[in-house]
């Protein structure tokens, strides 16, 4: 469930990336703050990727290891799981952006690059949720997709498993 998921979201928010960059000519897909660097706009496939892969595993992890979780109507469990999904995207976006800001040259000597990545994802949980709601059109138009990634794993996880009644 979690390779469908993540393969199927990541190609749909892929091409939904490239028809507003490409074919409907936006110039900043991607939302940011003031005076940032747009290193999510210059690799945009690595963070579309990194979220996708965060919700694809919360689904699969929450559907596997929480019984009681699979009678939840499929729109609360995904919205659950999205609201995860951006408070850890968040974290791991920003770490993310750590690390291309030290390829973008920035790399600090001795042990502080690790440092720079937790600063990375301490920002990135203070910004991160911003930058992606600053993101219109994009998440509006990927959210539908998320939500039948919700639905259709929900459904499968039924079939495949059923719930075990309490002994």
């Amino acid at each position: 469930m979690f390779a469908l998921g993540f393969i199927g979201l990541t190609v749909y928010c892929a091409v939904v990336y490239l028809l507003l960059r490409d074919v409907v000519g936006l110039r900043m897909v991607f939302g940011g703050l003031y005076r940032m660097f747009m290193y999510h706009a210059k690799h945009p496939f690595q963070y579309i990727a990194l979220f996708c892969a965060v919700f694809a595993a919360g689904l699969a992890l929450i559907l596997g290891a929480w019984p009681t979780a699979r009678r939840w109507p499929a729109w609360v469990l995904t919205t659950l799981v999205l609201l995860l999904t951006v408070l850890l995207g968040s974290a791991l976006g920003g770490a993310l952006w750590a690390l291309h800001d030290m390829q973008a040259g920035y790399f600090p000597p001795g042990d502080r690059p690790w440092q720079h990545m937790r600063w990375g994802m301490q920002s990135g949980l203070e910004v991160g949720w911003l930058v992606v709601l600053l993101s219109l059109p994009f998440n509006v138009l990927c959210l539908p997709a998320f939500y039948a990634a919700g639905r259709y794993g929900s459904r499968q996880f039924h079939r495949l498993k059923p719930e075990q009644p309490a002994p």
